[in-house]
């Protein structure tokens, strides 16, 4: 562990580095590495984190250059470099109240903006064949690139992907399928995970630097006896969560929804101390019209449930209206639909036995439709109920 002079020392020199950027989880900037084999052309492979570890996104061989750009490197007796001696120091860092209201309050650095927030820990849930992975890799792709998600902004960075019940070929052929290329920092297994896995990925995270990893699925990770537990849940997530907090990475487990039709976090399946422990849930559903996502969110305002779009041939992932918005169009669809078909005017009775859909959506979709698309007579009373019929309606007429 080094001391706070030394991380300081070396947060100043990566300042100086060119590309430099301040993130929450640490400072960005070119690889020397990088620039001596010709690329980075974006000037952000390097990163040096809040603790004072450092690496290359890409390559982690350039841990030495990168090192020998920022003076953090001393000779041994054999001309060797070694990384400056780590401090004994073994107390819990403890800060002072003072240095602590000092710091500026910036609000929460996004990964993706409104929703996934750098450093934190997410959960991306549905019920089983609801497209959770299909969805999870469209964000990877989107990740990489810097491009919106969703219609939200992304922040760019190297990706883990955990594809730990997924075939190889699936993947493979959906990343081709969404157009990426070797050119993208992803960063793949395709395998069961090894007893280990939690401090692989560690490893793996303090070489590649990556402001994304996704875990698919959350229990092919963690392994533990009995999902329900939530003292056996809540230990199991700690290290998860402690690796998101120390690189800076947004960690997103990929899970399922119980039985049923409950809402909210009460949905997902296991112990609630998933819920508890997550920064965002992001929640898929799929019914026989389209799949929606929704999110529940510790920081910020919850997203409300939107549409999704399904390429059939790349299975790109795009956001579509608002599920209210679609629903109320698809309403209005069957109620012209209906009124079409009929002999004559129907009653509003006779329209909700016609028309499946939910009756505030349906009644909302009635009202909407008359004067434009729709006619509506009659009074409305008993003896005289309202008619609907669907004809070019007399300017003016909108019923009594």
């Amino acid at each position: 562990m080094r001391t706070a002079a030394e991380v300081e020392r070396l947060h100043e020199a990566a300042l100086r580095q060119p590309g430099a950027t301040r993130r929450a989880f640490g400072i960005k900037f070119q690889c020397a590495g990088c620039v001596d084999e010709g690329h980075d052309q974006h000037r952000d492979n390097a990163c040096v984190f809040e603790d004072g570890t450092y690496g290359c996104a890409v390559n982690p061989a350039h841990r030495e250059a990168i090192g020998r750009a920022l003076g953090a490197f001393h000779r041994n007796g054999f001309g060797q470099a070694q990384p400056a001696p780590a401090s004994t120091d073994e107390g819990l860092g403890l800060v002072p109240i003072g240095e602590l209201l000092g710091e500026s309050d910036t609000g929460p650095a996004w990964l993706v903006d409104k929703r996934l927030p750098s450093a934190g820990l997410g959960l991306l849930a549905a019920k089983p064949k609801g497209g959770k992975s299909t969805t999870a890799r469209v964000l990877a792709l989107r990740v990489a690139r810097g491009e919106p998600w969703l219609g939200f902004a992304t922040t760019r960075g190297p990706v883990i992907y955990l594809a730990l019940e997924e075939k190889r070929s699936e993947v493979r052929g959906h990343f081709k399928a969404l157009g990426a290329t070797s050119a993208e920092p992803i960063f793949i297994l395709c395998a069961t995970a090894p007893i280990d896995a939690l401090a692989r990925l560690r490893r793996e995270a303090e070489r590649r630097c990556p402001a994304l990893i996704i875990v698919d699925t959350l229990f092919k990770l963690i392994r533990i006896d009995d999902g329900n537990d939530y003292a056996l849940v809540t230990a199991a997530l700690e290290p998860l969560l402690t690796l998101a907090r120390e690189t800076g990475a947004h960690v997103l487990a990929v899970h399922h929804l119980g039985k049923g039709e409950r809402g909210d976090g009460d949905a997902i399946l296991g112990s609630t101390a998933i819920f508890a422990s997550v920064d965002t849930v992001l929640l898929l559903k799929r019914s026989a019209r389209y799949r929606t996502l929704s999110s529940i969110q510790r920081y910020g305002d919850d997203l409300e449930e939107i549409t999704l779009r399904l390429d059939p041939v790349t299975r790109d992932v795009t956001a579509g209206p608002p599920r209210d918005e679609a629903d109320l169009a698809e309403a209005s669809r069957l109620i012209i639909e209906a009124l079409t078909a009929a002999a004559g005017p129907m009653t509003e009775a006779e329209l909700d036995a016609a028309v499946e859909c939910r009756t505030g959506i349906r009644r909302k979709a009635l009202r909407g439709l008359v004067g434009t698309e729709i006619v509506r007579t009659g009074r409305g009373g008993k003896t005289d109920p309202f008619l609907y019929s669907c004809s070019h309606p007399i300017p003016g007429n909108t019923g009594t």
